[in-house]
């Protein structure tokens, strides 16, 4: 049973309040009925990954690719939260071959390139991983301009999602807002 995704204006407020909430820089696991959550992914990312046979799961918000220097272990890099997920899965008694994965997330909200676009090297770190463990993506929700908010329940695999604002703000230097018009997530 492959992920769901779903995009809804805005997340229900029951939903919201019963899920367990995932901040920059964890990642929770829990099993059916929970349902995790976390929110305001700019160019911060969400790997969710999803056993549908066992209705286990685990949910990440990252906000790097990788540390700057290889004896950083925090979960806020991909390349740290990614594999230290999967080996807590599989303590748990879930075999990697029947995890599904989502990427969501990787916004490049203020326009930024090549190095400095975060929100495309964060999703291209997490593909890479997710391909060396041979985890299947169901679900790719990245780019664009607009931050997420993200709901994943277990019981059924599916996940919501609501862009933010429709409107990105930028500061420039003196501290003036810079309007910018995004277009369709």
């Amino acid at each position: 049973m492959k992920l769901k995704l779903f995009f809804v204006p805005k997340i229900d407020g029951n939903l919201r309040k019963v899920s367990l909430s995932v901040g920059i820089g964890e990642y929770l696991i829990a099993s059916t009925p929970s349902s995790l959550s976390t929110w305001a992914l700019g160019s911060c990312i969400s790997v969710i990954l999803y056993d549908p046979f066992k209705k286990v799961g685990a949910l990440s918000h990252c906000m790097l690719p990788e540390p700057p220097s290889p004896s950083e272990s925090d979960n806020k890099y991909v390349s740290i939260a990614l594999p230290n997920m999967i080996h807590d899965l599989e303590r748990l008694g879930i075999n990697c071959l029947n995890l599904h994965a989502a990427v969501i997330g990787g916004a490049n909200i203020f326009g930024f390139s090549g190095k400095f676009d975060i929100g495309k090297r964060n999703v291209s770190k997490a593909i890479k991983i997710l391909n060396e463990y041979k985890i299947p993506i169901d679900i790719l929700d990245v780019g664009g301009n607009k931050g997420r908010n993200v709901v994943f329940l277990l019981s059924t695999g599916e996940i919501f999602v609501s862009y933010t604002t429709k409107n990105i703000f930028r500061r420039n230097l003196y501290g003036r807002a810079l309007n910018y018009r995004s277009t369709t997530p």
